[in-house]
């Protein structure tokens, strides 16, 4: 089953729109749309699946809120999930999340910090070039992606970001709907499924 994951260099990057475009442009695949977080909160509309001391997961039960799963709903994932994942436990989440996969067609996956666990057939990182936070787990991520989704492009753009512009292949981020060439990829890695 192809995987895709999704990175940001910063949070409010734009990796949620991104999943949320590519469910709603492939909308005969059954997704399954996984969201990372580190902090613990009390999602809406969500049905408690796991909770250890280490991780929870949840899954959203309908498309009736603002939350990244609930848009996740609202594009047409089959199953949207949440993980809550403590510091320095995202192996033991990330474990949990594979005993998940074997009821969808494609997954995609929003996490720069999870990528390490995972073999993704597609990994993309989502950058905003105004922004000046650069995460580490983003960081680590540079030689690993496969293309770079810029939300904002300018000649402001720190070094790395022009490096990385230079050596991947570039797509611009959309607000509704897929760049032309990252729909063209993205359907070619999905052809050998349906």
């Amino acid at each position: 089953m192809p995987l895709i994951m999704v990175g940001g260099q910063a949070k409010d990057a734009g990796k949620t729109t991104l999943v949320c475009n590519i469910i709603a442009a492939f909308p005969q695949f059954r997704w399954m749309a996984v969201k990372f977080a580190g902090h613990s909160h009390l999602p809406q509309n969500s049905r408690l699946l796991v909770r250890t001391r280490d991780y929870s997961i949840w899954q959203q039960s309908s498309s009736g809120s603002e939350s990244d799963t609930a848009r996740y709903s609202s594009a047409g994932a089959a199953r949207a999930l949440l993980v809550q994942v403590r510091d320095g436990k995202m192996r033991e989440a990330c474990l949990a999340i594979h005993q998940e996969l074997s009821s969808v067609e494609a997954v995609l996956i929003e996490s720069a910090g999870a990528m390490k666990f995972f073999s993704p057939d597609l990994c993309l990182l989502v950058v905003a070039s105004t922004q000046t936070e650069f995460k580490d787990s983003a960081r680590e991520l540079l030689d690993d992606v496969d293309g770079v989704v810029w939300r904002e492009a300018g000649r402001d753009a720190p070094r790395e970001f022009l490096r990385l512009a230079q050596s991947k292949p570039s797509y611009r981020s959309m607000r509704d709907g897929l760049d032309p060439a990252l729909a063209a990829a993205v359907a070619s890695l999905l052809e050998g499924v349906h």
